[in-house]
C-alpha cells in the first residue's frame, strides 16, 4: 500500500480516525507539516476552505471518470455508454470535482466490452501516465492555474446505494442487464443484487443465448426480462 512505502521511505504517516480529514485535530496535524503541495486520491472527503488553504502552494485531486463527477464512476460510464472517460488532475476548490483543470489523460476505455475490473485496471495505468505528466513536473516549479471547467459539460450523480445496484429485470431488457452486471462485475465488489426465491444473491454474468449445453445448476437461473429471457450466472454464496 502507499502508506507501507511511505513507511520504508522514512516519511511522516498520519492516518485520521474514520477518515476525518477536516476534524481538528487533522488539521492541526497538516499545519505542522507546513505542506506546500497537498495531493488527493480517491480519499472519500469533501474538503472545506480551511483545509484548502493549508498548502503553500497548491492543493490538488486526481479525480477519475471525468467529465461524470461524483460517486459510482466506473459503473456510471459503462451503463451509460459515455463517450469519453479521463483521468484529471485539478485544482480543489469547494465544489464536487470541479476545480481548474491541469491536465488530462484519455482512459481509452469502451463502454460496450470493458468491465468494472477491466475499467479500473486502465483508470490506474492513466493515473500513473497524469501523475508522471502533469504531477512530478510541478515539483519545485509553479503551479498553473489551470482550466476551468464547464459544468454543463460535466454529469454529477452520488454513489450508488444497494437498492440502485439491484438488478431489475421487469424494467430492463436483456441487452441493460447484461450491460449493467458487467458495470458492477470487479472483485473487490459483491456486484449486481438479484432477489430469487426470497433471498438475494450476486450476479456474475448474464448469458443472452444461455448455456452452450443448456445446462442448469445451483448457481445458474434462467430469468425472464422486459425483452425475453436470459440465463443468469450467480455467484456462490
Amino acid at each position: 500500500s502507499l502508506k507501507e512505502l511511505a513507511k520504508q521511505a522514512g516519511l511522516p504517516v498520519f492516518s485520521p480516525p474514520d477518515n476525518r480529514i477536516q476534524a481538528p485535530d487533522s488539521l492541526t496535524k497538516l499545519r505542522e507539516w507546513a505542506p506546500t503541495l497537498l495531493l488527493t486520491v480517491q480519499f472519500p472527503a469533501i474538503y472545506g476552505s480551511d483545509l484548502i488553504r493549508i498548502p503553500s502552494r497548491a492543493c490538488l485531486n486526481v479525480h477519475r471518470g471525468w467529465p461524470l463527477r461524483g460517486g459510482s464512476i466506473d459503473p456510471r460510464a459503462i451503463v451509460y455508454r459515455v463517450k469519453e472517460y479521463n483521468v484529471i488532475l485539478h485544482h480543489i476548490d469547494k465544489g464536487i470535482d470541479t476545480g481548474a483543470i491541469i491536465g488530462k489523460v484519455n482512459t481509452n476505455f469502451d463502454a460496450d466490452t470493458d468491465d468494472g475490473f477491466s475499467l479500473d485496471r486502465k483508470v490506474t495505468n492513466a493515473g500513473v501516465s497524469l501523475l508522471e505528466k502533469y504531477f512530478i513536473p510541478l515539483l519545485g516549479r509553479p503551479v498553473p492555474a489551470g482550466q476551468g471547467q464547464d459544468r454543463s459539460a460535466t454529469s454529477y450523480e452520488g454513489k450508488w446505494d444497494s437498492e440502485r445496484r439491484t438488478l431489475k429485470p421487469n424494467r430492463m431488457t436483456v441487452e441493460q442487464a447484461e450491460r449493467f452486471v458487467r458495470a458492477l462485475r470487479h472483485p473487490r465488489e459483491e456486484g449486481a443484487r438479484l432477489e430469487t426465491g426470497g433471498t438475494w444473491r450476486f450476479v456474475q454474468s448474464i448469458l443472452p443465448h444461455g448455456l452452450p449445453d443448456n445446462r442448469t445448476s445451483d448457481d445458474t437461473i434462467r430469468i425472464q426480462f422486459a425483452d425475453g429471457a436470459a440465463m443468469c450466472i450467480l455467484k456462490p454464496n
